[in-house]
């Protein structure tokens, strides 16, 4: 899961609400591994494969991020296009290849909700961490907040852009669509639980379930911050 461009959580002088500053982009889950079938779908595969290539370096960083944006918006205008064709025949037929094509193929290069037409939760993801990478939060956190909210962890990535940037309220309006799975979903849940024992068992949940020095870096850094977490 691209282990090797996840950059190492440090302390700041001047902490940010959670004290990890830009770094929390190396929290975010989900991302697709070398194998995922996603990275040979037609559309993606460019940006992907730019992302390879990047080994971390930010100017290709952007340029992947380009490139998966340029094909992304291609494909969602592509959708609205095609239901809004008015020939009723000509529409069947087009809005029937087109689904064959890009909704029930696998994997899927679009995925279809009752909000419409979204990119895959893969997509998603690689495209709300490498705006996160390139300081861009808003687009992040939009990237990362889908219509119908889901995957979880994808959601939690928005809410912790949104506590990082002391918008405490809107983080919390998502946590109903967080479940307690992973690492970052309980992570997530410290921050906005106001109970003293909720705060310790999510804490616990997410020290468990850390893999990789960011995490566990996280981790130790959060548990400084709470009072509620400090003890033996």
């Amino acid at each position: 899961m691209f282990s090797t461009l996840i950059v190492t959580l440090t302390l700041l002088s001047t902490p940010s609400p959670l004290a990890l500053g830009g770094e929390i982009c190396g929290l975010v889950e989900g991302l697709p591994s070398k194998s995922d079938p996603i990275r040979r779908v037609k559309a993606y595969k460019s940006g992907f494969r730019e992302l390879e290539r990047s080994k971390g370096a930010l100017k290709k960083l952007s340029k992947a991020r380009r490139l998966l944006e340029k094909e992304s918006l291609t494909l969602l205008k592509q959708a609205r296009d095609v239901f809004r064709e008015r020939n009723d025949t000509i529409k069947r037929r087009a809005v029937r290849r087109f689904l064959d094509r890009h909704v029930y193929s696998k994997p899927p290069s679009l995925v279809l909700k009752d909000e419409g037409f979204e990119l895959p939760a893969s997509v998603s993801t690689t495209l709300a961490w490498l705006r996160c990478r390139e300081g861009h939060w808003k687009e992040a956190i939009a990237y990362a907040r889908p219509a119908h909210l889901e995957p979880s962890s994808l959601v939690a990535f928005a809410a912790l852009i949104l506590i990082d940037k002391g918008r405490m309220e809107e983080a919390s309006e998502l946590q109903p669509a967080m479940t307690d799975e992973g690492f970052l979903s309980p992570f997530v849940k410290v921050e906005l639980s106001a109970d003293k024992q909720e705060k310790i068992r999510y804490h616990r949940m997410a020290k468990l379930r850390a893999t990789n020095q960011a995490q566990h870096d996280a981790v130790a850094i959060q548990q400084r911050r709470h009072s509620a977490l400090k003890g033996p």
